[in-house]
């Protein structure tokens, strides 16, 4: 599919589905300012002789720089400005633990790759 029609279908067609298109979709006077920028000096974006195709086909989450959402700028430098990123992590392994306990799943955080005994050869030894 052609990147031009991927914009399309991400932004304006999506606001269309969820029946959001007067408010979000597309830039326009009275609508949300909903943005979202991506660096161009990723190896990802050397070839750019057409940015869409670098963006749908080549570029990820590395290269988002700037988001802004409703006119709030949520990311900036590609870092998050309105969520403490520190203190995230151990409340997500809480709730992750605790969905896991609810689950009645049992889990093992043993990997056995491979044996203690075993030696382990260096690339340089194949």
């Amino acid at each position: 599919m052609p990147p031009v029609n991927m914009i399309e279908i991400s932004s304006i067609g999506a606001a269309e589905a969820l029946d959001m298109d007067d408010k979000v979709g597309s830039i326009e006077v009275g609508k949300r300012a909903n943005i979202m920028m991506s660096r161009m000096d990723g190896p990802e974006w050397t070839t750019s002789f057409y940015p869409p195709c670098n963006l749908f086909y080549s570029a990820d989450k590395s290269s988002v720089n700037t988001v802004i959402v409703d006119g709030r700028v949520l990311v900036k430098d590609g870092r998050p400005v309105t969520i403490d990123m520190t203190g995230l992590r151990p409340e997500i392994e809480k709730i992750a633990d605790s969905l896991i306990k609810r689950s009645g799943h049992k889990t093992s955080l043993v990997w056995k790759v491979a044996p203690p005994s075993a030696k382990i050869r260096q690339w340089n030894e194949i």
